[in-house]
């Protein structure tokens, strides 16, 4: 399944607007991954397919998605307004 694939199924349980909107969104916040967009997602690297995760997560309809990491001290909560994201 590629990469896009990956992102659009992450999106599958919601409402289809904006979903275009939402996925440029993605590919701004992890340019890699519009950059690798039709590869297969296993080629990713370890570190790549922590990003494709956060953008799956985040496809989703949810108001607000948080994780850490302590192997990169990363500690991070992406809240989603009406047509507004943002990090904190």
């Amino acid at each position: 399944m590629s990469i896009e694939d990956n992102l659009r199924l992450g999106a599958y349980t919601r409402a289809r607007n904006n979903l275009d909107a939402d996925l440029e969104r993605m590919y701004e916040l992890f340019p890699i991954l519009k950059e690798k967009r039709a590869l297969p997602a296993g080629t990713l690297s370890g570190g790549q397919q922590q990003m494709l995760a956060m953008a799956r997560a985040l496809m989703d309809s949810q108001d607000c998605c948080c994780w850490t990491s302590r192997r990169w001290d990363l500690h991070r909560c992406w809240s989603r307004r009406p047509s507004v994201w943002s990090s904190t």
